[in-house]
């Protein structure tokens, strides 16, 4: 505790503010003014950082600004938690996907039509009209792929049937 009224005559004690007459606590009104490098300073972020289950930087930044104004607290509380082994141990590391060769299609220059893909996806709800009480239909989407540019072509079809598809494979051929 005397430590801490030390800190508070060297740093001028507290924060002022327009919060005068709100009815805060008078320790929400007027946070108590750290040193960003003061042994005080790092004791109440590692306890802080404890008593709050090891939270990360903007968490336990937040908690502290309710009584405490640290200066640079961005800097003090990466400083303190980089010395954190629980947060150390537990700080997961991102593997790098290896990333596949691009297929022979996606290189080679071709047409744009010489290779298609084909997918289709729903079920999705369509309405037969734009009038108020129109009854919903279910609806496919076929879906077209250009393999050599990735361009997308989509078809609406009723339902998946091989005629449905083949009139919904003529109308793309046809465009």
């Amino acid at each position: 505790m005397v430590l801490l009224y030390r800190v508070r005559k060297q740093q001028g004690g507290r924060v002022g503010g327009r919060l005068q007459h709100s009815d805060l606590p008078f320790d929400h009104k007027h946070s108590m003014l750290l040193p960003k490098t003061h042994v005080l300073t790092d004791i109440i972020i590692g306890h802080y950082h404890e008593r709050n289950q090891h939270p990360g930087i903007r968490t336990l930044q937040g908690v502290l600004r309710e009584n405490f104004w640290i200066l640079t607290d961005k800097y003090s509380i990466t400083l303190r938690l980089h010395y954190c082994v629980r947060c150390w141990r537990a700080k997961p590391s991102s593997c790098t996907p290896l990333i596949g060769n691009l297929p022979a299609i996606r290189i080679q220059q071709v047409k744009p039509l010489a290779k298609v893909g084909v997918d289709y996806a729903g079920s999705i709800l369509i309405s037969a009209s734009k009038t108020r009480k129109s009854s919903v239909l279910k609806a496919y989407l076929w879906i077209f792929v250009y393999c050599a540019t990735k361009a997308l072509h989509v078809e609406v079809a009723s339902d998946l049937s091989t005629d449905v598809f083949l009139a919904a494979y003529k109308r793309f051929v046809s465009r």
